[in-house]
Protein backbone atom coordinates (compact mmCIF):
# COMPACT_ATOMS: atom_id res chain seq x y z
CA UNK A 1 0.00 0.00 0.00
CA UNK A 2 1.38 3.26 -0.85
CA UNK A 3 1.37 6.74 1.40
CA UNK A 4 -1.19 7.76 -0.73
CA UNK A 5 -3.54 4.87 -0.06
CA UNK A 6 -2.78 5.15 3.25
CA UNK A 7 -4.00 8.59 3.38
CA UNK A 8 -7.17 7.60 1.57
CA UNK A 9 -6.15 9.18 -2.06
CA UNK A 10 -6.41 6.55 -4.89
CA UNK A 11 -3.03 6.80 -7.28
CA UNK A 12 -4.05 7.20 -10.80
CA UNK A 13 -2.37 6.60 -14.32
CA UNK A 14 -1.21 9.96 -15.62
CA UNK A 15 -1.09 10.23 -18.84
CA UNK A 16 -0.83 13.69 -19.20
CA UNK A 17 2.96 13.97 -19.24
CA UNK A 18 4.38 15.52 -16.16
CA UNK A 19 1.14 18.05 -15.05
CA UNK A 20 2.06 20.04 -11.55
CA UNK A 21 -1.97 19.42 -10.55
CA UNK A 22 -1.47 15.17 -10.68
CA UNK A 23 1.84 15.33 -8.79
CA UNK A 24 4.16 16.31 -11.49
CA UNK A 25 6.20 12.99 -13.17
CA UNK A 26 7.28 9.78 -11.30
CA UNK A 27 10.71 9.84 -10.41
CA UNK A 28 13.10 7.48 -11.42
CA UNK A 29 15.25 5.49 -8.97
CA UNK A 30 18.60 7.16 -9.43
CA UNK A 31 17.09 10.57 -9.24
CA UNK A 32 15.26 9.53 -5.98
CA UNK A 33 18.71 7.86 -4.30
CA UNK A 34 20.75 11.22 -5.68
CA UNK A 35 17.86 13.37 -4.10
CA UNK A 36 18.07 11.31 -0.59
CA UNK A 37 21.62 11.39 -0.70
CA UNK A 38 21.83 15.56 -0.93
CA UNK A 39 19.36 15.44 1.44
CA UNK A 40 21.79 14.79 4.31
CA UNK A 41 23.61 17.78 3.96
CA UNK A 42 22.94 21.68 3.76
CA UNK A 43 25.08 23.60 1.55
CA UNK A 44 25.51 27.12 0.28
CA UNK A 45 22.86 27.29 -2.88
CA UNK A 46 25.20 30.20 -4.79
CA UNK A 47 28.15 26.92 -4.81
CA UNK A 48 25.50 24.67 -5.45
CA UNK A 49 24.46 26.98 -8.66
CA UNK A 50 28.37 27.03 -9.98
CA UNK A 51 28.60 23.66 -9.70
CA UNK A 52 25.22 22.31 -11.32
CA UNK A 53 26.58 25.08 -14.26
CA UNK A 54 29.98 23.04 -14.54
CA UNK A 55 28.28 19.91 -15.00
CA UNK A 56 25.81 21.46 -17.69
CA UNK A 57 28.66 23.02 -19.37
CA UNK A 58 30.88 19.61 -19.77
CA UNK A 59 27.78 17.24 -19.86
CA UNK A 60 26.26 19.65 -23.48
CA UNK A 61 29.81 20.74 -24.73
CA UNK A 62 29.05 24.85 -24.17
CA UNK A 63 31.17 27.15 -22.99
CA UNK A 64 29.09 27.71 -20.28
CA UNK A 65 26.32 25.90 -18.84
CA UNK A 66 23.43 27.97 -16.61
CA UNK A 67 20.22 26.31 -15.06
CA UNK A 68 17.82 29.57 -13.91
CA UNK A 69 15.08 29.99 -12.25
CA UNK A 70 11.88 31.55 -14.18
CA UNK A 71 12.36 34.61 -12.46
CA UNK A 72 14.43 37.62 -13.21
CA UNK A 73 16.03 37.27 -9.62
CA UNK A 74 16.75 33.80 -9.70
CA UNK A 75 20.10 32.04 -8.01
CA UNK A 76 22.28 31.92 -9.97
CA UNK A 77 25.89 32.28 -11.95
CA UNK A 78 26.22 32.50 -15.23
CA UNK A 79 29.66 31.25 -16.82
CA UNK A 80 30.30 34.29 -19.92
CA UNK A 81 27.19 36.89 -20.41
CA UNK A 82 25.25 38.87 -17.77
CA UNK A 83 22.23 37.14 -15.59
CA UNK A 84 19.82 40.04 -16.38
CA UNK A 85 19.19 38.60 -20.42
CA UNK A 86 17.07 35.85 -19.25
Amino acid sequence: MSIYQQWGVEPIINVSGSVTRLGGAPMPKAVLDAFCAAAHDAVPLDELQAAASNVIAEATGCGGGHRHERSRRGLGTRNGGDSDGV
